[in-house]
């Protein structure tokens, strides 16, 4: 399906579609099982309103690929973008890539490897334990900072930071710092994939 995708966007098979999106009409969603594959632009991902999908905020991104390949300021930025739900993960795992709006050319983004982007991510916690989510948080990096069993005996810091990594509590993936949460998104400044997308399940 990657394959497929990615082909369909090179070769032209999809320019009725893209040219829609990229006039800001609905983006081309597929989902399927633990997967939801997304074609969408960089505009659409600034105004998204669907809380289920992941969106990619390329900011300082976007500026440097469009001077590098000579596209207006004016025009968006195709993203060809995978959400991949893990078994047993609370978020799921992003890939992308990013197309030239004109060409349909795969664009490198060896260009930001200097830069972060911002990725919000659909995700259901229990919202009155947010602290528990943010690995910076005191309650896993201050011994001072109190913390009881229903018992009321108090939780070591090691346990708390070992509850946070077998729950595979991380609402970021690794390469990501965890900037908040909230509208049931969570919010991470993350350094850019190079790699190709692929999934292995």
């Amino acid at each position: 399906m990657i394959e497929n995708i990615r082909n369909d966007i090179v070769n032209g098979s999809l320019n009725s579609i893209i040219s829609d999106i990229l006039a800001g009409k609905e983006d081309y969603i597929i989902k399927d099982d633990n997967l939801i594959y997304q074609i969408t632009s960089t505009d659409n991902q600034q105004n998204n309103e669907n809380n289920n999908i992941s969106t990619i905020i390329l900011g300082e991104c976007e500026k440097i690929l469009k001077k590098k390949y000579n596209i207006s300021e004016d025009s968006p930025l195709i993203i060809f973008k995978i959400d991949y739900y893990p078994k047993d993960s609370l978020i799921p795992i992003i890939g992308y890539e990013i197309y030239n709006p004109n060409t349909k050319e795969k664009l490198d983004l060896i260009h930001c490897n200097k830069v972060n982007i911002d990725i919000n991510l659909p995700v259901s916690i229990d919202e009155d334990n947010l602290l528990k989510y943010d690995p910076n948080n005191e309650y896993y990096i201050d011994e001072c900072a109190p913390s009881t069993t229903i018992n009321g005996t108090d939780i070591l810091l090691n346990d708390r930071q070992n509850e946070f990594n077998q729950n595979n509590m991380s609402l970021c993936e690794n390469n990501c710092k965890y900037n908040g949460y909230n509208n049931n998104n969570a919010h991470c400044n993350c350094g850019i994939k190079l790699e190709q997308i692929s999934i292995s399940q």
